[in-house]
Protein backbone atom coordinates (compact mmCIF):
# COMPACT_ATOMS: atom_id res chain seq x y z
CA UNK A 1 0.00 0.00 0.00
CA UNK A 2 2.89 2.61 1.00
CA UNK A 3 4.44 2.22 -2.26
CA UNK A 4 1.12 2.52 -4.58
CA UNK A 5 -0.31 5.68 -2.28
CA UNK A 6 3.43 7.30 -3.04
CA UNK A 7 3.58 6.69 -6.33
CA UNK A 8 0.07 8.16 -6.46
CA UNK A 9 1.07 11.09 -5.05
CA UNK A 10 4.41 11.63 -7.21
CA UNK A 11 2.13 11.71 -10.12
CA UNK A 12 -0.86 14.12 -8.68
CA UNK A 13 1.95 16.34 -7.63
CA UNK A 14 3.52 16.16 -11.23
CA UNK A 15 -0.23 16.75 -12.51
CA UNK A 16 -0.37 19.96 -10.53
CA UNK A 17 2.87 21.51 -11.48
CA UNK A 18 1.01 20.63 -14.78
CA UNK A 19 -1.93 22.31 -14.69
CA UNK A 20 -0.41 25.36 -13.01
CA UNK A 21 1.62 25.62 -15.81
CA UNK A 22 -1.28 25.02 -18.32
CA UNK A 23 -3.44 27.71 -16.32
CA UNK A 24 -0.74 30.60 -17.11
CA UNK A 25 0.11 29.56 -20.69
CA UNK A 26 -3.84 29.53 -21.22
CA UNK A 27 -4.03 33.00 -20.60
CA UNK A 28 -1.36 33.78 -23.38
CA UNK A 29 -3.91 31.99 -25.78
CA UNK A 30 -6.90 33.66 -25.09
CA UNK A 31 -6.96 34.98 -28.65
CA UNK A 32 -5.90 31.90 -30.48
CA UNK A 33 -8.68 28.99 -31.27
CA UNK A 34 -9.67 27.26 -28.18
CA UNK A 35 -8.01 23.56 -29.80
CA UNK A 36 -4.95 24.58 -28.34
CA UNK A 37 -6.58 25.39 -24.55
CA UNK A 38 -8.21 21.74 -24.87
CA UNK A 39 -5.02 20.15 -26.15
CA UNK A 40 -3.27 21.66 -23.16
CA UNK A 41 -5.52 20.27 -20.37
CA UNK A 42 -4.77 16.58 -21.80
CA UNK A 43 -1.41 17.31 -20.39
CA UNK A 44 -2.97 17.52 -16.71
CA UNK A 45 -4.32 14.06 -17.34
CA UNK A 46 -1.74 12.31 -19.01
CA UNK A 47 0.92 13.68 -16.32
CA UNK A 48 -1.79 12.22 -13.61
CA UNK A 49 -1.73 8.67 -15.50
CA UNK A 50 1.82 7.90 -16.98
CA UNK A 51 4.48 7.05 -14.18
CA UNK A 52 7.10 7.37 -16.67
CA UNK A 53 8.58 10.43 -18.42
CA UNK A 54 12.05 11.89 -20.46
CA UNK A 55 14.43 14.61 -19.11
CA UNK A 56 14.01 17.97 -20.39
CA UNK A 57 15.51 21.47 -19.06
CA UNK A 58 12.88 22.92 -20.09
CA UNK A 59 10.83 20.95 -17.49
CA UNK A 60 8.31 22.60 -15.16
CA UNK A 61 7.89 19.72 -12.57
CA UNK A 62 11.81 21.27 -10.91
CA UNK A 63 9.29 24.10 -9.47
CA UNK A 64 7.81 20.97 -7.28
CA UNK A 65 11.19 20.10 -5.15
CA UNK A 66 10.07 22.49 -2.11
CA UNK A 67 6.86 21.54 -2.00
CA UNK A 68 8.10 17.73 -1.95
CA UNK A 69 10.20 18.66 0.10
CA UNK A 70 7.11 20.51 2.56
CA UNK A 71 5.35 16.89 1.58
CA UNK A 72 7.78 15.02 3.21
CA UNK A 73 8.28 16.75 6.36
CA UNK A 74 4.65 16.46 6.77
CA UNK A 75 4.66 12.87 6.34
CA UNK A 76 7.13 12.81 8.47
CA UNK A 77 5.06 14.82 11.37
CA UNK A 78 2.33 12.29 10.98
CA UNK A 79 4.90 9.13 11.86
CA UNK A 80 5.89 10.69 14.88
CA UNK A 81 2.55 9.73 16.41
CA UNK A 82 3.83 6.27 17.12
CA UNK A 83 7.02 6.86 18.86
CA UNK A 84 9.79 9.25 19.53
CA UNK A 85 11.30 11.92 17.92
CA UNK A 86 14.34 9.64 16.85
CA UNK A 87 12.61 6.89 15.92
CA UNK A 88 10.41 9.20 13.88
CA UNK A 89 12.76 9.66 11.69
CA UNK A 90 13.63 6.22 10.63
CA UNK A 91 10.24 4.84 9.95
CA UNK A 92 10.85 2.06 7.29
CA UNK A 93 9.03 -0.46 5.78
CA UNK A 94 8.89 -4.28 7.62
CA UNK A 95 10.25 -5.47 4.48
CA UNK A 96 12.98 -2.69 4.97
CA UNK A 97 13.80 -3.50 8.40
CA UNK A 98 15.62 -7.41 7.09
CA UNK A 99 17.66 -5.70 4.69
CA UNK A 100 18.93 -2.92 7.50
CA UNK A 101 19.94 -5.59 9.51
CA UNK A 102 22.05 -6.64 6.90
CA UNK A 103 25.61 -6.06 6.42
CA UNK A 104 25.77 -6.04 3.22
CA UNK A 105 23.53 -2.76 2.78
CA UNK A 106 26.34 -0.43 4.43
CA UNK A 107 23.34 -0.11 7.55
CA UNK A 108 26.09 -2.15 9.73
CA UNK A 109 24.74 -4.46 12.53
CA UNK A 110 21.83 -3.21 14.70
CA UNK A 111 21.23 -4.62 18.31
CA UNK A 112 17.68 -5.82 19.01
CA UNK A 113 16.35 -2.94 20.58
CA UNK A 114 16.86 -0.82 18.27
CA UNK A 115 15.58 -3.37 15.42
CA UNK A 116 12.57 -3.66 17.43
CA UNK A 117 12.38 0.17 18.12
CA UNK A 118 12.53 0.21 13.97
CA UNK A 119 9.59 -2.62 13.81
CA UNK A 120 7.43 -0.67 15.66
CA UNK A 121 8.09 2.57 13.88
CA UNK A 122 7.80 1.05 10.59
CA UNK A 123 4.33 -0.46 11.73
CA UNK A 124 3.36 2.62 12.79
CA UNK A 125 4.36 4.35 9.05
CA UNK A 126 2.16 0.95 7.53
CA UNK A 127 -0.43 2.12 9.77
CA UNK A 128 -1.03 5.63 8.09
CA UNK A 129 -0.40 4.89 4.52
CA UNK A 130 -3.25 1.68 4.94
CA UNK A 131 -5.39 4.37 6.89
CA UNK A 132 -4.52 6.44 3.77
CA UNK A 133 -4.83 3.76 1.11
CA UNK A 134 -8.62 3.21 2.91
CA UNK A 135 -9.42 6.27 2.89
CA UNK A 136 -8.73 6.93 -0.93
CA UNK A 137 -10.15 3.98 -1.81
CA UNK A 138 -13.76 4.91 0.34
CA UNK A 139 -13.38 8.47 -2.23
CA UNK A 140 -12.86 6.79 -5.41
CA UNK A 141 -16.10 4.24 -4.68
CA UNK A 142 -17.89 7.20 -3.55
CA UNK A 143 -17.48 9.16 -6.94
CA UNK A 144 -17.12 6.17 -8.78
CA UNK A 145 -21.02 5.23 -7.57
CA UNK A 146 -22.24 8.39 -7.77
CA UNK A 147 -21.27 8.77 -11.03
CA UNK A 148 -23.32 5.03 -11.90
CA UNK A 149 -25.88 6.30 -10.50
CA UNK A 150 -26.21 9.46 -12.18
CA UNK A 151 -25.60 7.59 -15.64
CA UNK A 152 -28.38 5.33 -14.56
CA UNK A 153 -30.60 8.33 -14.10
CA UNK A 154 -30.00 9.33 -17.53
CA UNK A 155 -30.11 6.15 -19.17
CA UNK A 156 -33.97 6.43 -17.56
CA UNK A 157 -34.49 9.59 -19.36
CA UNK A 158 -34.07 8.83 -22.17
CA UNK A 159 -34.81 5.30 -22.42
CA UNK A 160 -38.29 5.83 -24.81
CA UNK A 161 -36.39 8.77 -27.24
CA UNK A 162 -37.63 7.83 -30.43
CA UNK A 163 -35.11 7.16 -33.28
CA UNK A 164 -35.52 10.04 -35.74
CA UNK A 165 -32.16 8.65 -37.76
CA UNK A 166 -29.16 6.47 -37.20
CA UNK A 167 -28.12 7.70 -34.14
CA UNK A 168 -29.56 10.74 -33.17
CA UNK A 169 -32.61 10.71 -30.82
CA UNK A 170 -35.65 12.95 -29.99
CA UNK A 171 -37.48 13.10 -26.49
CA UNK A 172 -39.54 15.26 -24.41
CA UNK A 173 -37.94 14.11 -21.11
CA UNK A 174 -34.50 16.39 -21.66
CA UNK A 175 -33.91 20.18 -22.00
CA UNK A 176 -30.33 20.34 -23.80
CA UNK A 177 -28.33 17.87 -26.50
CA UNK A 178 -26.04 15.79 -25.80
CA UNK A 179 -24.10 12.64 -26.79
CA UNK A 180 -24.08 9.75 -24.72
CA UNK A 181 -21.81 6.33 -24.72
CA UNK A 182 -18.69 5.41 -25.03
CA UNK A 183 -18.39 2.87 -27.75
CA UNK A 184 -21.84 3.09 -29.27
CA UNK A 185 -22.51 7.00 -28.94
CA UNK A 186 -25.66 8.23 -29.50
CA UNK A 187 -26.99 12.03 -30.12
CA UNK A 188 -30.20 12.81 -27.92
CA UNK A 189 -31.64 16.21 -29.11
CA UNK A 190 -35.13 17.86 -26.93
CA UNK A 191 -38.37 18.19 -28.83
CA UNK A 192 -39.31 21.37 -30.15
CA UNK A 193 -36.20 22.60 -32.01
CA UNK A 194 -36.83 23.80 -35.65
CA UNK A 195 -34.93 22.22 -38.23
CA UNK A 196 -32.32 24.97 -38.77
CA UNK A 197 -31.69 24.65 -35.30
CA UNK A 198 -31.37 20.90 -35.50
CA UNK A 199 -28.91 20.92 -38.16
CA UNK A 200 -26.16 22.99 -36.57
CA UNK A 201 -27.00 21.18 -33.16
CA UNK A 202 -26.00 17.73 -35.05
CA UNK A 203 -23.30 19.15 -36.18
CA UNK A 204 -21.55 20.02 -33.51
CA UNK A 205 -22.33 16.96 -31.98
CA UNK A 206 -21.05 14.89 -34.72
CA UNK A 207 -18.18 16.73 -34.51
CA UNK A 208 -17.70 15.45 -30.88
CA UNK A 209 -17.82 11.97 -32.00
CA UNK A 210 -15.66 12.63 -34.68
CA UNK A 211 -12.78 14.05 -32.36
CA UNK A 212 -13.57 11.28 -30.09
CA UNK A 213 -14.26 13.73 -27.04
CA UNK A 214 -16.45 11.58 -25.49
CA UNK A 215 -13.84 8.97 -25.14
CA UNK A 216 -11.32 11.25 -23.59
CA UNK A 217 -13.71 13.38 -21.10
CA UNK A 218 -14.54 9.38 -20.36
CA UNK A 219 -10.56 8.69 -19.32
CA UNK A 220 -9.88 11.70 -18.31
CA UNK A 221 -13.12 11.28 -15.55
CA UNK A 222 -11.36 8.10 -14.73
CA UNK A 223 -8.11 9.79 -13.74
CA UNK A 224 -9.71 11.91 -11.74
CA UNK A 225 -11.55 9.48 -9.75
CA UNK A 226 -8.08 8.18 -8.67
CA UNK A 227 -6.90 11.74 -7.88
CA UNK A 228 -9.90 12.79 -6.31
CA UNK A 229 -8.30 14.70 -3.43
CA UNK A 230 -6.51 17.37 -5.52
CA UNK A 231 -8.68 19.82 -6.43
CA UNK A 232 -6.38 21.35 -9.22
CA UNK A 233 -7.38 18.32 -11.23
CA UNK A 234 -10.71 18.91 -10.81
CA UNK A 235 -10.75 22.34 -12.10
CA UNK A 236 -9.11 21.25 -15.00
CA UNK A 237 -11.59 18.80 -15.93
CA UNK A 238 -14.20 22.00 -15.36
CA UNK A 239 -12.05 24.23 -17.49
CA UNK A 240 -10.97 21.18 -20.31
CA UNK A 241 -15.17 20.75 -20.16
CA UNK A 242 -15.52 24.61 -21.45
CA UNK A 243 -12.53 24.43 -23.80
CA UNK A 244 -13.76 21.12 -25.30
CA UNK A 245 -17.25 22.82 -26.13
CA UNK A 246 -15.69 26.36 -27.24
CA UNK A 247 -13.31 24.47 -29.69
CA UNK A 248 -16.22 22.18 -31.14
CA UNK A 249 -18.50 25.34 -31.58
CA UNK A 250 -15.27 27.09 -33.10
CA UNK A 251 -15.07 23.79 -35.58
CA UNK A 252 -18.52 24.20 -36.84
CA UNK A 253 -18.63 28.27 -37.25
CA UNK A 254 -15.05 28.05 -39.43
CA UNK A 255 -17.60 26.92 -42.16
CA UNK A 256 -20.31 29.22 -41.42
CA UNK A 257 -20.96 32.75 -43.11
CA UNK A 258 -22.14 35.92 -40.78
CA UNK A 259 -25.36 34.86 -40.74
CA UNK A 260 -24.79 31.35 -40.26
CA UNK A 261 -22.68 32.01 -37.07
CA UNK A 262 -25.73 33.94 -36.15
CA UNK A 263 -27.85 31.00 -36.33
CA UNK A 264 -25.90 29.25 -34.54
CA UNK A 265 -25.91 31.27 -31.77
CA UNK A 266 -29.90 31.33 -32.15
CA UNK A 267 -29.28 27.52 -32.13
CA UNK A 268 -27.62 27.70 -28.57
CA UNK A 269 -29.63 29.59 -27.33
CA UNK A 270 -32.64 27.00 -27.85
CA UNK A 271 -30.37 24.93 -25.66
CA UNK A 272 -29.86 27.29 -22.62
CA UNK A 273 -31.94 25.33 -20.26
CA UNK A 274 -29.89 23.55 -17.49
CA UNK A 275 -28.58 20.74 -17.82
CA UNK A 276 -29.15 18.85 -14.16
CA UNK A 277 -29.03 14.95 -15.53
CA UNK A 278 -25.96 15.25 -16.90
CA UNK A 279 -23.92 16.49 -13.11
CA UNK A 280 -21.49 13.70 -12.49
CA UNK A 281 -22.00 11.97 -15.63
CA UNK A 282 -18.94 11.58 -17.56
CA UNK A 283 -20.46 9.86 -20.19
CA UNK A 284 -22.35 12.44 -21.38
CA UNK A 285 -21.72 15.94 -22.58
CA UNK A 286 -23.57 18.52 -23.73
CA UNK A 287 -24.41 21.85 -24.30
CA UNK A 288 -23.28 23.93 -21.01
CA UNK A 289 -22.08 27.64 -20.41
CA UNK A 290 -23.84 28.79 -23.42
CA UNK A 291 -23.55 32.24 -22.19
CA UNK A 292 -20.10 32.11 -23.04
CA UNK A 293 -20.19 30.43 -25.70
CA UNK A 294 -22.70 32.38 -27.34
CA UNK A 295 -20.76 35.63 -26.69
CA UNK A 296 -17.75 33.37 -28.86
CA UNK A 297 -19.59 32.38 -31.55
CA UNK A 298 -20.68 35.97 -32.11
CA UNK A 299 -16.91 36.86 -31.76
CA UNK A 300 -15.47 34.48 -33.59
CA UNK A 301 -12.76 35.47 -36.34
CA UNK A 302 -10.64 33.10 -38.10
CA UNK A 303 -7.42 33.01 -36.56
CA UNK A 304 -4.55 34.78 -38.54
CA UNK A 305 -1.67 32.22 -39.48
CA UNK A 306 0.26 34.01 -37.58
CA UNK A 307 -1.67 33.36 -34.20
CA UNK A 308 -1.86 29.61 -35.06
CA UNK A 309 1.86 29.31 -35.93
CA UNK A 310 2.33 30.64 -32.49
CA UNK A 311 -0.12 28.50 -30.66
CA UNK A 312 1.30 25.51 -32.03
CA UNK A 313 4.62 26.35 -31.05
CA UNK A 314 3.37 27.65 -27.60
CA UNK A 315 1.92 23.95 -27.06
CA UNK A 316 5.00 21.95 -28.43
CA UNK A 317 6.72 24.12 -25.92
CA UNK A 318 4.37 23.70 -22.50
CA UNK A 319 3.99 19.96 -23.84
CA UNK A 320 7.90 19.43 -23.58
CA UNK A 321 7.75 21.41 -20.03
CA UNK A 322 4.99 19.56 -18.58
CA UNK A 323 5.98 16.13 -20.03
CA UNK A 324 9.31 15.72 -18.62
CA UNK A 325 11.60 15.84 -15.71
CA UNK A 326 14.39 17.86 -14.36
CA UNK A 327 17.94 16.86 -16.21
CA UNK A 328 20.21 16.33 -13.49
CA UNK A 329 22.69 19.07 -13.26
CA UNK A 330 26.03 17.27 -13.86
CA UNK A 331 24.49 15.41 -17.33
CA UNK A 332 25.52 16.39 -21.02
CA UNK A 333 24.80 19.83 -22.57
CA UNK A 334 24.72 21.00 -25.44
CA UNK A 335 25.91 18.06 -27.14
CA UNK A 336 29.38 18.63 -25.10
CA UNK A 337 31.11 14.92 -25.21
CA UNK A 338 31.63 13.93 -21.65
CA UNK A 339 35.21 12.72 -20.29
CA UNK A 340 35.21 8.91 -19.12
CA UNK A 341 35.89 10.90 -15.86
CA UNK A 342 33.16 13.13 -15.97
CA UNK A 343 30.99 10.30 -17.43
CA UNK A 344 30.91 7.85 -14.93
CA UNK A 345 30.03 10.96 -12.12
CA UNK A 346 27.23 11.81 -14.06
CA UNK A 347 25.75 7.87 -14.13
CA UNK A 348 27.40 8.09 -10.24
CA UNK A 349 25.26 10.80 -9.43
CA UNK A 350 22.13 9.92 -11.58
CA UNK A 351 22.19 6.85 -9.59
CA UNK A 352 22.72 8.66 -6.33
CA UNK A 353 19.80 10.89 -7.08
CA UNK A 354 17.52 7.87 -7.70
CA UNK A 355 18.49 6.22 -4.35
CA UNK A 356 18.35 8.91 -1.74
CA UNK A 357 14.36 9.63 -3.78
CA UNK A 358 13.40 6.01 -3.68
CA UNK A 359 13.22 5.74 -7.15
CA UNK A 360 13.26 1.97 -6.99
CA UNK A 361 12.62 1.37 -10.74
CA UNK A 362 15.79 3.30 -12.20
CA UNK A 363 17.86 2.51 -9.12
CA UNK A 364 17.16 -1.80 -10.26
CA UNK A 365 17.97 -0.55 -13.75
CA UNK A 366 21.14 0.84 -13.33
CA UNK A 367 22.15 -1.85 -10.78
CA UNK A 368 24.15 -4.76 -12.51
CA UNK A 369 22.19 -8.49 -13.21
CA UNK A 370 24.53 -9.87 -10.26
CA UNK A 371 23.02 -6.92 -8.00
CA UNK A 372 19.64 -7.29 -9.42
CA UNK A 373 19.26 -10.99 -8.04
CA UNK A 374 20.25 -9.30 -4.66
CA UNK A 375 17.79 -6.50 -5.26
CA UNK A 376 16.25 -7.50 -1.52
CA UNK A 377 19.16 -7.39 -0.19
CA UNK A 378 19.24 -3.46 -1.05
CA UNK A 379 16.11 -2.86 0.53
CA UNK A 380 13.91 -2.96 -3.30
CA UNK A 381 10.43 -5.20 -3.05
CA UNK A 382 8.00 -5.75 -5.56
CA UNK A 383 4.63 -4.26 -3.26
CA UNK A 384 1.29 -4.80 -4.87
CA UNK A 385 3.01 -5.33 -8.35
CA UNK A 386 5.11 -1.94 -7.58
CA UNK A 387 8.91 -1.60 -6.81
CA UNK A 388 9.37 -0.18 -3.90
CA UNK A 389 12.64 0.99 -1.82
CA UNK A 390 13.73 2.57 1.11
CA UNK A 391 13.27 5.19 3.97
CA UNK A 392 9.90 6.68 4.47
CA UNK A 393 12.10 9.74 6.16
CA UNK A 394 14.43 10.88 6.82
CA UNK A 395 14.28 13.18 3.45
CA UNK A 396 17.24 13.76 1.54
CA UNK A 397 18.35 17.71 0.97
CA UNK A 398 19.12 19.27 -2.46
CA UNK A 399 23.54 18.89 -1.64
CA UNK A 400 24.27 16.07 -3.00
CA UNK A 401 27.82 15.21 -3.79
CA UNK A 402 29.49 12.95 -5.82
CA UNK A 403 32.91 12.41 -6.16
CA UNK A 404 35.96 10.39 -6.49
CA UNK A 405 37.47 8.39 -3.61
CA UNK A 406 41.37 9.10 -2.54
CA UNK A 407 43.52 6.32 -3.92
CA UNK A 408 44.60 4.98 -0.63
CA UNK A 409 41.07 4.33 0.06
CA UNK A 410 39.14 0.74 0.02
CA UNK A 411 39.60 -0.09 -3.56
CA UNK A 412 36.27 -2.41 -3.99
CA UNK A 413 34.50 1.37 -4.05
CA UNK A 414 35.62 4.06 -6.88
CA UNK A 415 33.30 6.64 -6.22
CA UNK A 416 31.65 8.24 -2.65
CA UNK A 417 28.13 10.49 -2.65
CA UNK A 418 27.11 12.49 0.52
CA UNK A 419 23.85 14.14 1.01
CA UNK A 420 22.38 15.46 4.08
CA UNK A 421 18.92 13.92 5.11
CA UNK A 422 16.10 15.31 7.28
CA UNK A 423 13.70 14.52 9.85
CA UNK A 424 10.32 16.90 10.42
CA UNK A 425 12.23 16.63 14.47
CA UNK A 426 13.72 18.39 12.59
CA UNK A 427 17.29 16.28 12.71
CA UNK A 428 19.93 16.51 10.05
CA UNK A 429 21.93 13.70 9.04
CA UNK A 430 24.55 12.59 6.68
CA UNK A 431 23.59 9.90 4.07
CA UNK A 432 26.60 8.41 2.54
CA UNK A 433 27.11 5.55 -0.05
CA UNK A 434 30.04 4.27 -2.16
CA UNK A 435 30.39 2.83 -5.57
CA UNK A 436 31.72 0.88 -7.79
CA UNK A 437 31.34 1.12 -11.40
CA UNK A 438 31.70 -0.99 -14.41
CA UNK A 439 31.18 -0.18 -18.65
CA UNK A 440 27.94 -1.43 -19.93
CA UNK A 441 27.53 -0.81 -23.79
CA UNK A 442 27.74 2.76 -24.25
CA UNK A 443 26.96 3.67 -20.01
CA UNK A 444 27.77 1.80 -16.62
CA UNK A 445 26.53 0.03 -14.86
CA UNK A 446 26.90 -0.38 -10.55
CA UNK A 447 28.83 -3.65 -9.27
CA UNK A 448 29.06 -2.64 -6.09
CA UNK A 449 27.50 -0.62 -3.53
CA UNK A 450 26.92 0.53 -0.39
CA UNK A 451 25.55 3.18 1.89
CA UNK A 452 25.38 4.13 5.42
CA UNK A 453 23.51 6.64 7.05
CA UNK A 454 24.82 8.15 10.47
CA UNK A 455 21.88 7.80 12.51
CA UNK A 456 24.77 7.20 15.44
CA UNK A 457 27.70 9.11 16.09
CA UNK A 458 29.36 7.04 18.60
CA UNK A 459 33.08 7.07 18.34
CA UNK A 460 35.67 9.19 16.91
CA UNK A 461 35.50 7.50 13.57
CA UNK A 462 32.00 8.19 13.44
CA UNK A 463 32.67 12.18 13.91
CA UNK A 464 35.27 12.16 11.04
CA UNK A 465 33.40 10.25 8.50
CA UNK A 466 29.96 11.94 9.19
CA UNK A 467 31.21 15.71 10.30
CA UNK A 468 34.91 15.48 8.79
CA UNK A 469 33.89 17.94 5.98
CA UNK A 470 31.77 20.52 8.07
CA UNK A 471 28.16 20.33 9.91
CA UNK A 472 24.96 21.87 8.94
CA UNK A 473 24.31 25.56 10.35
CA UNK A 474 20.60 25.73 12.40
CA UNK A 475 20.24 29.03 12.11
CA UNK A 476 20.52 29.16 8.22
CA UNK A 477 18.94 25.92 7.29
CA UNK A 478 15.57 26.78 5.10
CA UNK A 479 12.66 24.30 6.24
CA UNK A 480 10.53 26.32 4.00
CA UNK A 481 10.53 29.67 5.07
CA UNK A 482 11.14 29.07 8.55
CA UNK A 483 14.94 27.79 9.85
CA UNK A 484 15.63 24.56 11.38
CA UNK A 485 16.70 26.65 14.83
CA UNK A 486 13.12 28.92 14.53
CA UNK A 487 11.35 25.47 14.03
CA UNK A 488 12.67 24.01 17.46
CA UNK A 489 11.86 27.36 19.10
CA UNK A 490 8.79 27.56 17.84
CA UNK A 491 7.51 24.24 19.07
CA UNK A 492 9.54 24.78 22.72
CA UNK A 493 7.78 27.24 22.83
CA UNK A 494 3.81 25.84 21.69
CA UNK A 495 4.70 23.51 24.62
CA UNK A 496 4.75 20.50 21.79
CA UNK A 497 6.28 17.31 23.29
CA UNK A 498 7.90 19.02 26.51
CA UNK A 499 10.33 15.86 26.82
CA UNK A 500 11.91 16.24 23.67
CA UNK A 501 12.08 19.63 22.90
CA UNK A 502 12.48 21.51 26.28
CA UNK A 503 15.78 19.39 26.75
CA UNK A 504 17.08 22.32 23.92
CA UNK A 505 17.66 24.87 26.21
CA UNK A 506 20.67 22.34 27.47
CA UNK A 507 23.00 23.16 24.77
CA UNK A 508 24.64 19.64 25.29
CA UNK A 509 21.19 17.77 25.01
CA UNK A 510 21.02 20.11 21.83
CA UNK A 511 24.04 18.74 20.14
CA UNK A 512 23.86 15.58 21.12
CA UNK A 513 20.03 15.63 19.64
CA UNK A 514 20.39 17.93 16.38
CA UNK A 515 23.86 15.48 15.55
CA UNK A 516 22.99 12.10 16.88
CA UNK A 517 26.32 12.12 19.67
CA UNK A 518 26.66 8.86 21.58
CA UNK A 519 28.66 7.26 23.94
CA UNK A 520 30.70 10.39 24.71
CA UNK A 521 30.11 13.03 26.98
CA UNK A 522 30.42 17.28 27.23
CA UNK A 523 33.82 17.86 28.18
CA UNK A 524 33.67 21.79 28.20
CA UNK A 525 31.15 24.86 27.56
CA UNK A 526 32.64 28.03 26.90
CA UNK A 527 31.04 31.34 26.10
CA UNK A 528 31.85 33.20 22.86
CA UNK A 529 30.39 36.05 21.43
CA UNK A 530 28.55 37.09 24.19
CA UNK A 531 25.89 35.14 26.05
CA UNK A 532 24.11 34.07 23.01
CA UNK A 533 27.11 32.01 21.67
CA UNK A 534 28.71 29.29 23.46
CA UNK A 535 32.23 26.91 22.30
CA UNK A 536 30.98 23.28 23.16
CA UNK A 537 33.71 20.49 23.66
CA UNK A 538 32.23 16.82 23.13
CA UNK A 539 34.85 14.33 23.85
CA UNK A 540 34.90 10.37 23.43
CA UNK A 541 38.01 7.60 24.24
CA UNK A 542 40.09 8.60 21.45
CA UNK A 543 39.14 12.15 20.82
CA UNK A 544 37.31 14.85 20.75
CA UNK A 545 34.81 17.94 18.13
CA UNK A 546 34.59 21.39 19.02
CA UNK A 547 31.39 22.91 18.03
CA UNK A 548 29.73 26.70 17.55
CA UNK A 549 26.42 26.66 19.54
CA UNK A 550 24.06 29.80 19.27
CA UNK A 551 21.43 29.98 21.13
CA UNK A 552 18.15 31.15 18.69
CA UNK A 553 16.41 33.61 21.68
CA UNK A 554 17.02 34.61 25.35
CA UNK A 555 15.82 31.74 27.40
CA UNK A 556 15.11 29.97 24.44
CA UNK A 557 16.80 26.79 22.33
CA UNK A 558 20.59 26.05 21.64
CA UNK A 559 21.28 24.44 18.03
CA UNK A 560 24.61 24.29 16.35
CA UNK A 561 26.21 26.31 13.91
CA UNK A 562 29.78 25.11 13.19
CA UNK A 563 32.35 22.40 13.59
CA UNK A 564 35.63 24.43 14.75
CA UNK A 565 38.02 21.22 15.33
CA UNK A 566 37.89 17.54 15.43
CA UNK A 567 41.10 16.29 18.03
CA UNK A 568 41.86 12.85 17.21
CA UNK A 569 43.90 10.82 19.74
CA UNK A 570 44.75 7.46 17.54
CA UNK A 571 48.19 7.39 16.11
Amino acid sequence: MEGWMTELFRLSAAASWTALAVLVVRLLLKRAPKIYSYLLWLLVFLRAALPVSFSSVFSVQGLGQLGRAALFRIGTMGMRSGGTPDAAGQAVGLAQIAAALSTETGAGSLSLGRAQGLAKTAADGESIFFLLGVLWLVGVCLFLLGSLYSFWKLKRTVAFAVRVEEGVYETDRIKTAFVLGIFRPRIYLPKGLSSSDVRLILEHERAHIRRHDHQIKAAAWLILLLHWFNPLLWVSFWLMGRDMEISCDESVLKNLDGQGRADYGDALLALAAPARGLKGTPLAFGENDVCIRIQNALRYRKAKGSVTAAAVLLVALTAVGCMSDPVQASSERDGARLTKDDAQLAFAREFASAAVNRDADTVYAMLAPKLQERAEEFGIFMQDGVRVMGFSSPFAGEDLEVSYMPEDSIQEYRIEYRVTALTSSPELYMWKGWLTLEPDGETYQVTNWLSRMYTEVAAMDDCINAYGQGIWDFTAYDLGGQTAGEWLQQHFEEGADPDYYGGFTDPGYALEKCLHLEGGEVKEIAPQKGQSWIRITYGWEYGEAVFEMAQVKEDGVWVPVKLLEIRSDQQ
